[in-house]
């Protein structure tokens, strides 16, 4: 397992170094790299879980969309392949409102408390929150664990989402399997509902057991070991809506990824004062319950279907200051920075001690490497 550390390079405190060697203090929870690695950072965080890096087809064909009856969905169009050089985390799970109110509990998220619709709080999905109050969590979030939080890139939620395949759905073709899977329009919900005037509302032949929202992992998980990521609520993202030339809003028959980015990226020009959603909710028919299916809303929308997920950077944020015991010239550099330069750039001689220090979840830092004989330590500062 790849542990990301930060190289503290020491003068004045001569210590005889033979070679360095990373030892994992008892209990210390080390964010690693490793795909499927599951990673929280404090009792009340969301958990998130490790995606690897790859490669993917974003969008979808003309033959997907033409299934409809609905006449295609030229906004998913052209498809385009979409590299992510890196790992990166992703929550398991929408942000519920525990963790939302938390945020609120410990002074963050503007105090905002959105209401349930008295389909109840807990371990369901936060909804009632807009793209700024979405941000507000991230940020809050961020401070909170010293770690990089944020909204996913559409990208990356697509990317998430399929897991690997091509299929119309995370789970296959066959949207009679859509009630073990996500909590959309089915059975349940066309009961419960007034009659929807769309031609093309299909219902699902299934029941998935609730009428709005469900509690955060209720339904089986996609091949990345992420939960709700179609249904439920829909998700915002980071991404810009965007519109080719003078093309109203809304307008479907356009093909709306042209030049977009291909590195994971969020798209972040265009007509910013609406977002993205994606992943649909509760109310949503096999069509938009698709992986490529997409939506937007105006930024300050909420909605009793709207919630959210976050996204986490493995190599966290630098702290706001470090402050190590016993006293010497420390020189923090960037991940995998060698000794060679090292030296070069603070002149720092071979003989010279350096440790390693480790981030914990709470921003604290803990020393993991003895140097000879002498343990160090290693806070944050304030």
């Amino acid at each position: 397992m790849t542990i990301p550390t930060r190289l503290a390079w020491s003068r004045g405190c001569t210590v005889m170094v033979l070679g360095l060697f990373l030892v994992l203090l008892s209990g210390l929870p080390a964010a690693g790299q490793e795909a499927g690695e599951v990673i929280q950072d404090c009792e009340a965080c969301p958990v998130v879980i490790v995606v690897p890096a790859g490669t993917f087809l974003m969008g979808s064909p003309e033959s997907e969309t033409a299934l409809s009856g609905e006449g295609g969905q030229g906004s998913e169009r052209p498809q385009h392949e979409v590299t992510f050089a890196a790992p990166f985390a992703v929550g398991r799970y929408e942000v519920t409102f525990a963790e939302w109110d938390a945020c609120v509990e410990a002074g963050g998220c503007g105090g905002y408390r959105p209401g349930d619709e008295g389909w109840g709080r807990g371990s369901r999905p936060v909804i009632n929150v807009d793209w700024h109050d979405a941000k507000a969590y991230v940020e809050w979030l961020s401070d909170h664990t010293g770690e990089s939080y944020r909204l996913l890139s559409e990208s990356e939620w697509e990317y998430v989402a399929r897991a690997g395949s091509e299929t119309r759905w995370y789970w296959g073709d066959a949207p009679s399997d859509q009630c073990r899977h996500a909590n959309g329009h089915d059975l349940d919900a066309a009961a419960a509902l007034p009659p929807s005037p769309n031609p093309h509302r299909r219902t699902t032949q299934c029941s998935d057991g609730y009428v709005y929202t469900a509690p955060a992992g209720t339904y089986e998980a996609n091949g990345f070991g992420v939960y709700d990521l179609v249904g439920n609520v829909f998700e915002w993202t980071e991404d810009c809506f965007r519109t080719p030339g003078d093309v109203p809003v809304p307008a479907a028959q356009f093909n709306v990824y042209d030049g977009a980015p291909d590195d994971g990226s969020a798209w972040t020009d265009g007509l910013c004062e609406s977002r993205v959603w994606r992943g649909g909710s509760w109310g949503s028919t096999q069509v938009n319950l698709r992986s490529a299916a997409r939506f937007f809303a105006e930024s300050v929308t909420r909605r009793s279907n709207a919630g959210f997920r976050v996204a986490r950077d493995l190599l966290g944020r630098e702290p706001k200051s470090v402050t190590l015991l016993p006293p010497c010239v420390d020189h923090f550099l960037p991940d995998g920075s060698s000794v060679a330069q090292a030296e070069t750039q603070f002149g720092v001689e071979q003989q010279d001690s350096f440790p390693v220090v480790h981030k914990r979840g709470d921003g604290t830092m803990v020393e993991v490497v003895r140097v000879a004989s002498q343990p160090w330590s290693a806070r944050a500062g304030p």
